[in-house]
Formats: structure tokens, C-alpha cells, sequence
């Protein structure tokens, strides 16, 4: 007896592979991405530099209200006498007997020793408060101030301020300490701190220079 018939089946053909190719950014995208990011960047980088900035002139700021009571604490002692410089930037006195007297020397006792409060935030060159420790020039560090003392005899100064000495008598309004802004620097964003007698720190307006912004020969703010 023959074998029962069994049907052909035709095999299902199978799909062929498949390969997913992942697409990469073309070039008009990674160009937009760039612009993109350089329009953020010339958004933000201002406003950074804006914020260090403002940071850098409180600090200053805190500086000169740390020195002018320093200096009224040094008045108090001293007959009601504020002491007069031979140059506005002079920290450290030549000698204990000399005349060329130093305000860091006169008023670092009234700081708790901090000579730090001595020099503006953005002061450069020898006028730098982390440059001090290292000149090589001078036997001691400090020997230049990161700040214009007014009552002074030369330098920077002119005409001399009248009267010499100053007193605690005179008008509260008297700028007594400036940033040091010659030489083409433009410090906290070319607004030079003012520190005025009385405690408080005002802002020349924005370009001035210190000999534009304070009479010298009354030290009253123009």
C-alpha cells in the first residue's frame, strides 16, 4: 500500500536584515548650534564682567570705610590732627623719625594689623596689595599704598590741599581717600570709589578721573 500523500509546503522567504544607519548633525545644524551658543555667550560674558565688577567696588568700598575710621580713630589720638603725607600713595614711613610718614605705619594699629584694607581691589604694579610681599625694590612690604590719601604735600596732588593739617573740624563731605586711576587705569568699571570723612564712599561719575571728580584744594567732591 502506497504512502498517503503529503502536501508541499512552500517556505515563507525570510526579510532580509536590516540595518538602522543613525543620523549625525548636518552642517547648517552644527552652525546654528554655534551661532546659538556665541549669541548666549555674548550675553552672558557682560554680565559676568558686570557683576565681578560690582563685587570688586564693595569690596573696595569696605576698604575705604575700614581706613577712614582708622584714620578718625588716629584724629582722636592725635589732638583732633590728621596726618599729612609727602606722597598720596606712601605706605610705610622711610624711618620712625623720618618725615616722610607712611599711612600704613600711622593707622595699621587701628585696623587689627590688617593691611589688606590698604589697597583697592583692582590696584596693579606696585600699587597691588598681592604684589607687596615681593618687591624687590624696597626692604619692607607695604611701602606703597593701593590708595590716594589727599591731605598730602606731593605727588599726585595739586594744588595742596588748604589747610594743612586737616582737622576733624572741617566739612564731613571732604574726600579723604581715592582709587589710584593714573597711568590709564579704569578701575570698577571706570568709577573710581571717593571715601569721604564722615564714613560714607561714593562713586565719581563714570570716566572721571580722581583730580576731576574732588577739588583738591578744598577736598570737596565736584
Amino acid at each position: 500500500m502506497s504512502a498517503p500523500y503529503a502536501p508541499f509546503h512552500f517556505a515563507r522567504p525570510s526579510r532580509p536584515a536590516t540595518f538602522r544607519v543613525k543620523r549625525g548633525f548636518t552642517i547648517v545644524e552644527l552652525l546654528i548650534v554655534i551661532a546659538v551658543v556665541g549669541v548666549l555667550i555674548a550675553i552672558l560674558v557682560p554680565a559676568f564682567a558686570g557683576a565681578r565688577a560690582r563685587s570688586s567696588s564693595a569690596k573696595c568700598a569696605s576698604n575705604l570705610r575700614q581706613v577712614i575710621v582708622a584714620a578718625n580713630l588716629y584724629a582722636s589720638d592725635n589732638r583732633g590732627l590728621f596726618p599729612v603725607l609727602s606722597d598720596p600713595s606712601r605706605g610705610l614711613s622711610v624711618s620712625p623719625t623720618s618725615a616722610n610718614i607712611g599711612l600704613v605705619t600711622l593707622f595699621l594699629p587701628y585696623t587689627n594689623e590688617n593691611a589688606a584694607v590698604f589697597y583697592c581691589p583692582e590696584a596693579r604694579g606696585d600699587y597691588k596689595y598681592a604684589n607687596q610681599q615681593s618687591r624687590s625694590d624696597k626692604a619692607r612690604p607695604y611701602w606703597t599704598m593701593g590708595y590716594y590719601w589727599l591731605p598730602s604735600t606731593g605727588g599726585a596732588i595739586s594744588p595742596t590741599p588748604s589747610p594743612l593739617p586737616q582737622t576733624v573740624f572741617g566739612s564731613p563731605l571732604r574726600v579723604f581717600l581715592t582709587c589710584p586711576d593714573f597711568n590709564g587705569w579704569r578701575v570698577h568699571g571706570q568709577r573710581i570709589n571717593l571715601a569721604h570723612i564722615d564714613g560714607h564712599v561714593s562713586q565719581a561719575a563714570q570716566g572721571k578721573r580722581a583730580w576731576n571728580a574732588v577739588n583738591y584744594s578744598t577736598l570737596q567732591p565736584k
